[in-house]
């Protein structure tokens, strides 16, 4: 069975999932908002996670009626337990924190890009600075760009 457990564990999403869990069990929809897998994915993993015996599922009362919690089992919280004591689950948090700071910073640069180039262009523009949001839209040849000859204008 641990082979089992070994071969869960290695596919994507598993080890994320039961760190969300953490003690306190979680929901399908928490699980798969906080998770950068498919429902389908996540549905597999949590009924390999039943057969394995590390997760139990619990109806509970929820705002729009009863609803399914996944806990650990006492062999999930050990595993958990491990997973905490060699450092992974405090990974999985700034893995997960990092991955949002970085979605958070793209899509903010994004929209600045996007929405405010030109108003970049003007703020800046003066010889020594060449915009940047232009070239997104633009092609120059490479073996001209290698020998210093490309223009601003061109």
């Amino acid at each position: 069975m641990s082979g089992d457990v070994r071969g869960f564990l290695w596919k994507k999403g598993s080890i994320r999932m039961v760190c969300e869990m953490g003690y306190n069990g979680s929901r399908f929809n928490e699980l798969d908002d906080a998770l950068d897998i498919s429902q389908g994915t996540l549905t597999k993993r949590l009924k390999r996670a039943e057969y394995l015996s590390l997760v139990d599922t619990e109806v509970v009362d929820g705002e729009k009626g009863k609803s399914h919690a996944y806990i650990l089992t006492n062999r999930g919280r050990y595993l958990l337990m491990n997973m905490e004591h060699i450092g992974l689950v405090h990974y999985h948090y700034e893995l997960r924190d990092a991955r949002k700071g970085f979605d958070d910073a793209r899509d903010n640069v994004l929209d600045t890009i996007v929405d405010g180039y030109e108003e970049m262009d003007k703020e800046y523009a003066d010889d020594e600075f060449i915009p940047i949001a232009p070239t997104l839209y633009t092609t120059t040849d490479p073996a001209k760009e290698e020998q210093g000859r490309v223009d601003k204008d061109e």
